[in-house]
């Protein structure tokens, strides 16, 4: 099963979509995801490099603005069929 995850971070809200559905949701600073550091994004596994993930991980883009919740449904559903 393939599973179409999309994170949005903006200062004033976050939110993490799985099948273009948002599954979880915060505020920065209050619960947040984002952490004040200076590492490097990391996909599958944290800056230690000791946790993978236990799967296969394709097709990862990172923009350089903030997708809103439309752009990011809309996204899953033009390619949805992967998913399926």
């Amino acid at each position: 099963r393939y599973y179409h995850v999309a994170l949005s971070y903006s200062p004033a809200a976050w939110f993490l979509t799985l099948d273009g559905a948002i599954d979880v949701s915060g505020v920065p600073g209050v619960n947040s995801l984002y952490q004040n550091t200076v590492d490097s994004l990391m996909v599958g596994n944290v800056a230690a490099g000791n946790r993978p993930f236990p799967g296969l991980i394709d097709e990862v883009a990172v923009y350089g603005i903030n997708l809103s919740l439309a752009e990011i449904q809309r996204n899953y559903l033009d390619t949805r069929w992967r998913y399926q």
